[in-house]
């Protein structure tokens, strides 16, 4: 007889571990994942994220930790011509060992699945969730199905047949040896890089160690030649890099103009968390705060045998409210002429000392 599970989460970053931290021992849990690859991610841990790390009885430990720390947010305007500084208070964090640590306070809690989650199919009273491995296709019943599968998710696809969502946007980054690069400033900041020429969102430069990271969100139209194009403009300003070491990219949820928050399927037991909710700053594109609240909040209330979206969105009705507020501040930051205004008065800026 084929295994039910009461649940399969697709998907094993912070929304899912989160949940897997909150769900009762009690049920049987089938945990889904591809390959590892690596996140297109800043890896800052903001301070509601470890806020909401200490809820959940959990300190980040200091092998997952990275150098420098980031004390201010560098912001930069290329076409207006201004830099400022603002102070900010992040963990600056290795990103794939957050999400090994964070997974493995989990373990015994479910059983591990590797392979590409392909959609699902209702199976009488249950869900056939397919996918393929090494071996060919294969699939796993169960009673609930938990999608943290990020931006691309492919469980908000197969049910909601999105079809060309406006807040998709595509995320390059590429890394280099910090000895290889010039004019980045040596200080505790985190770089933030505005040029509407190439894209209303904004790119990014950062340090981990010895290397250096500069990446961005494009509109997905010739977006690998709007990140060339940005890395020019950032040679005009002094600012090179060596030979890259690797270069990534993935889809990313950049809500300033439309964010369509969708939380799970009407009458089915089909739940979304993390970015595949939408769930993630339209104005820094910071998800992790929001994947650790929506999956350990939907954890904790989580029951194989009925239908718990409405108790789920009272969980989240505040967090979808604060980013829906952030999209004020997203709009403040990408317009060229409020930008240039607000950063030329110096309002809340510091010393780059700081």
């Amino acid at each position: 007889m084929e295994k039910i599970y009461d649940a399969v989460v697709i998907g094993a970053g912070p929304a899912s571990a989160a949940f897997l931290c909150g769900v009762s021992d009690s049920y049987k849990i089938a945990l889904l994942n591809k390959k590892a690859s690596r996140k297109v991610c800043g890896g800052l841990l903001s301070p509601t994220a470890v806020k909401y790390l200490d809820k959940m009885g959990l300190q980040v430990p200091e092998t997952v930790k990275e150098t420098p720390k980031i004390k201010v947010i560098r912001t930069v305007d290329l076409r207006g011509g201004f830099t400022r500084y603002y102070p900010r208070n992040y963990v600056n964090v290795d990103r794939e060992k957050f999400d090994r640590w964070l997974i493995s306070v989990t373990q015994g809690k479910f059983d591990s699945y590797c392979g590409t989650c392909t959609g699902f199919e209702k199976d009488g009273e249950n869900f056939r969730v397919k996918y393929f491995d090494e071996m060919g296709e294969k699939f796993l019943l169960c009673k609930s199905i938990i999608g943290g599968d990020g931006a691309n998710s492919v469980i908000r696809r197969t049910f909601s047949r999105e079809n060309g969502r406006k807040d998709m946007y595509i995320a390059i980054q590429q890394w280099f040896f910090a000895a290889e690069c010039e004019g980045h400033e040596n200080f505790n900041a985190f770089s933030c890089i505005f040029d509407n020429s190439v894209s209303d969102s904004y790119a990014w430069i950062f340090t981990k160690g010895d290397k250096i990271a500069l990446g961005g969100a494009y509109p997905k139209a010739d977006s690998r030649k709007r990140f060339e194009t940005e890395k020019e403009a950032l040679k005009k300003i002094g600012v090179t890099f060596g030979e890259p070491l690797a270069t990534e990219a993935c889809n990313v949820v950049f809500g300033k103009n439309q964010q369509k928050f969708l939380l799970g399927a009407k009458n089915k037991k089909i739940y979304l968390i993390g970015e595949a909710a939408g769930l993630i700053s339209p104005s820094s594109l910071e998800g992790i705060s929001s994947a650790l609240k929506s999956g350990f909040e939907l954890g904790k209330i989580f029951t194989p045998d009925e239908n718990i979206l409405p108790q789920y969105k009272k969980k989240i009705r505040f967090l979808k409210l604060k980013l829906r507020f952030k999209r004020v501040k997203s709009f403040v930051l990408c317009t060229p002429f409020i930008r240039f205004i607000v950063m030329r008065s110096g309002i809340t800026a510091v010393d780059k000392k700081l």
